[in-house]
């Protein structure tokens, strides 16, 4: 099924507020939907090698996409695994354009190690829904 990444995106992005500032909508050639959320605050949550880890925030993340999940009509409008992100994706790494844009393909290949993570389910960083 074809993914219409910025319309979930969208949808992704209100679903999570007040938590997320920004959503990268990630799983191309994957059989799952996944996302790198960036959060203005991690509540408590500490860093683990690019992601954050802790049970408030991941909890909080896990509700959130689980009350997506329920109103999807698909597996290509539903957000299956996520990953939290350490840091927010800035101007200088090209994460952000000079209009303040997020530039969704740069994250994803300046954070490749971290989109692979999301399709680790063993790793303790990642929110499975």
């Amino acid at each position: 099924a074809r993914v219409h990444a910025g319309k979930l995106r969208g949808a992704v992005h209100v679903g999570l507020a007040p938590i997320a500032q920004d959503v990268v909508i990630c799983g191309q050639d994957r059989s799952q939907i996944g996302a790198l959320i960036f959060v203005g605050d991690a509540m408590g949550a500490v860093a683990d090698g690019g992601a954050l880890v802790g049970d408030a925030l991941l909890d909080a993340v896990r509700a959130r996409l689980g009350a997506l999940a329920e109103s999807s009509t698909g597996s290509s409008t539903r957000i299956a695994r996520a990953l939290v992100c350490a840091e927010p994706p800035s101007i200088e790494d090209q994460g952000i354009t000079a209009k303040g844009d997020l530039n969704a393909r740069k994250v994803q290949t300046r954070r490749a190690d971290l989109v692979a993570r999301i399709y680790d389910d063993k790793d303790r960083a990642v929110v499975l829904v």
